[in-house]
């Protein structure tokens, strides 16, 4: 009786263990599935090149193959066969280019159906790091489940491919080198452009798991304190840390890490380092790589996310009454919890009703002694009334610290 009864307690102990297990995973969820996927991927190693004009060896494409588009095909390929193929083989893509203007107005010229937007805005804000991959060099491209390319973080301007190879693996993680000890420096310094007070609010909007760590400090061999996941919030507190080292071949590391806010699991603020940017120099002769400005790429300004998730109709984002579209410029989304609205001094000013909708129109930031606002630029009781501007700082309640995103007063996380 004594063992039944044991048996029966042993079982009982198991069945709640595995009822605390989450189904679903956000900021600072599952950290122990995010590790076993990280060995998997580390164990996928790029092997080959292949170029796209080059039909006879299509079929030999897996996903240990890079796919290298010319410059010169751009406009002669057939991105919908490269999508086809990134998602059937899993193969990787580079975009050859002579400069990136020339190429971005390629891609405009052609209408690739190619985000562009961080590439703009690391061509105006990243001038000292763009200024050694602008010329003739190769970019990768990633596909993102709204059936878009985008960049996809990576620059190099290597010319044969055993080089090219060894960069992109060393940039996707699949290589790694010693740290040659006493080598590694970190400075950091506040970065000019921002103000002391509000915070740049960003979300992340993608789905990769490679770029959605938010780390304890400057280093990206430190602990993990957040895994984002899509539409989740990151305030930007507008300071960038610079870590350099060097490796076991001579190589120079250099990463760029913006230090933000996120919530944690249990939703509370917690500070932590985004990598914006990887650059390598091998010292061999070869140019090495350089990564996009990755928290401009992946962590959207709410207009970016807007735009981005009603021009694609992401998850019937626009369809199903979402977001919403005023002009080229002014996006709104709706309340889906009752709020209020807010003047800069935090005074209340009025009430923000469910299916009302807060509009944007620029890069909005979130309050410095409440990081739950979040600034708008215009106000209307439904999407199809009449919009109220606002001339001076305005907030809504945005709910935004909560570890569910879901959870968030604005509709940002309807799928």
């Amino acid at each position: 009786m004594k063992k039944n009864y044991l048996f029966a307690t042993i079982l009982l102990v198991i069945l709640l263990l595995i009822s605390c297990i989450p189904n679903s995973v956000y900021a600072g969820y599952d950290e122990n599935s995010m590790a076993k996927k990280q060995v998997s991927e580390n164990n996928i190693k790029l092997t080959k090149i292949i170029e796209y004009t080059d039909s006879n060896k299509t079929s030999n494409i897996d996903n240990q193959t890079i796919i290298k588009i010319p410059f010169e095909e751009i406009e002669h390929t057939d991105f919908n066969e490269i999508k086809q193929i990134m998602k059937e083989k899993n193969a990787s893509v580079l975009i050859g280019y002579k400069t990136l203007p020339l190429l971005l107005e390629k891609i405009s010229t052609c209408n690739i159906n190619i985000d562009i937007r961080a590439i703009n805005e690391m061509i105006e804000n990243e001038d000292e790091f763009i200024k050694k991959y602008n010329e003739n060099g190769l970019m990768d491209l990633r596909l993102e489940d709204d059936n878009q390319l985008y960049p996809g973080g990576f620059f190099t301007k290597a010319y044969r491919d055993d080089n090219i190879i060894r960069n992109y693996n060393i940039f996707k993680g699949y290589i790694t080198m010693d740290i040659v000890e006493g080598t590694e420096k970190i400075t950091e310094k506040p970065t000019p452009r921002f103000i002391k007070g509000n915070y740049e609010l960003r979300f992340y909007w993608s789905d990769s798991t490679s770029f959605n760590k938010i780390y304890a400090s400057p280093r990206s061999d430190s602990n993990i304190v957040v895994n984002l996941y899509r539409s989740e919030m990151i305030q930007n507190l507008g300071t960038t840390s610079e870590r350099t080292y060097q490796d076991s071949y001579g190589g120079i590391y250099y990463e760029y890490f913006d230090k933000v806010q996120a919530n944690n699991s249990s939703g509370t603020l917690t500070t932590g380092y985004y990598l914006s940017i990887q650059t390598y120099d091998p010292r061999n002769g070869d140019e090495g790589f350089g990564g996009n400005n990755l928290f401009a790429e992946y962590c959207y300004t709410l207009k970016d996310l807007l735009e981005s998730a009603y021009r694609t109709d992401y998850k019937s984002a626009r369809s199903a009454g979402h977001v919403f579209c005023a002009d080229s410029n002014t996006y709104g989304v709706r309340i889906k919890t009752a709020s209020n609205l807010y003047n800069s001094s935090g005074g209340w000013l009025k009430s923000a009703p469910v299916n009302s909708v807060v509009w944007v129109n620029k890069s909005n930031k979130c309050g410095y002694s409440n990081p739950q606002y979040m600034t708008i630029t215009l106000f209307s009781k439904t999407s199809s009334a009449l919009r109220e501007l606002f001339t001076s700082t305005t907030f809504v309640d945005a709910g935004l610290l909560t570890a569910h995103p879901s959870n968030y007063k604005i509709d940002v996380r309807w799928f």
